[in-house]
């Protein structure tokens, strides 16, 4: 089944893996006519599109490489890279939430680094750096500071040093950017724009019928991943078992931002990516797993063509 041909792939799948990333990605060109694409801004909107095709790769490549090269799922595979594709299918395209969403895969990769290391100051350091960084542009990013401390306690590396070094890497980006403001002579100079509040229910395009059924079968998969991970998350080794926990808090700290500050969504699918992958890879029941990842790679393909390209938000 397909499934097996995605766990240790062989490099003809890969290539093939990289023209369906492209081809997915570059579905809602075929929703309008080109001609509704020619206007003074048709340039940028192209290049903005481009460039999401290009992030939304890396990303997924990203996550996958990450997640495999750090033995947290020791079967080589690309099903979290698949996983992570499709299910960015019914998002808004929106490159500062991929911009940002990559910038917090190299959050939890340092994250990742601090494993086993008594003095994991540099990681440390790294990783409040970037959400120091982003931070500047949306504070709510700061709450992640919470998820550097909770991998400090899951690796049993928690110091006042740490702590910190965590504090340190945090402020400096907000002291460079307070020094910048005084410099330059501008009493108000933001990277943040507050009316930018991005409801749940616009996280998405349009919610109709095949946007109902794609969250159906979503939900469906949802319930299948995460019984799976839990029931198996014992025997994992301790690395794995350690690193899912850091993925399952950062999916939850996700989740609190977006309900009580009504941000994207967008950012969950990176641990929810994973915890996919570790279904598709491990689970006994290959049929139903296979037909549960057709109908989800079909309803995404259909999705994806219902959002047009004229609404880039950048």
């Amino acid at each position: 089944m397909l499934l097996s041909r995605l766990i240790n792939p062989k490099p003809s799948v890969q290539f093939i893996f990289i023209i369906f990333c492209i081809i997915f990605s570059c579905l809602p060109l075929f929703y309008n006519s080109l001609e509704q694409y020619i206007s003074p801004n048709w340039i940028v909107n192209y290049l903005t599109f481009f460039a999401i095709v290009l992030l939304i790769y890396m990303h997924s490549v990203g996550i996958n490489n990450l997640i495999c090269k750090k033995d947290i799922i020791k079967k080589d595979n690309i099903t979290i890279a698949f996983s992570y594709i499709l299910l960015t299918s019914p998002f808004f395209i929106s490159l500062k939430e991929f911009v940002f969403s990559f910038i917090l895969l190299f959050f939890l990769k340092e994250i990742f680094e601090s494993y086993q290391k008594e003095r994991p100051f540099k990681e440390i350091f790294n990783a409040s750096l970037f959400v120091g960084c982003l931070g500047l542009f949306d504070s709510n990013f700061y709450f992640f500071i919470l998820l550097i401390i909770i991998s400090s306690v899951n690796y049993g590396n928690l110091t006042l040093r740490n702590l910190i070094i965590a504090f340190l890497g945090v402020l400096i980006p907000f002291l460079f950017f307070y020094c910048i403001k005084i410099i330059i002579g501008v009493d108000q100079l933001s990277l943040t724009k507050q009316e930018e509040i991005t409801s749940l229910s616009s996280c998405f395009k349009h919610f109709t019928k095949p946007v109902f059924l794609w969250f159906c079968i979503f939900g469906i998969i949802n319930l299948f991943a995460f019984y799976e991970l839990f029931k198996w998350l014992y025997k994992k080794s301790i690395k794995s078992r350690k690193s899912f926990i850091i993925l399952i808090f950062y999916a939850v700290i996700t989740v609190l931002i977006s309900f009580f500050y009504h941000k994207s969504l967008y950012y969950l699918l990176t641990p929810l990516a994973v915890i996919f992958g570790n279904y598709f890879t491990y689970t006994k029941r290959r049929f139903i797993a296979n037909i549960l990842f057709l109908i989800l790679l079909f309803s995404s393909l259909y999705v994806r063509l219902l959002f047009p390209f004229n609404n880039v938000n950048l």
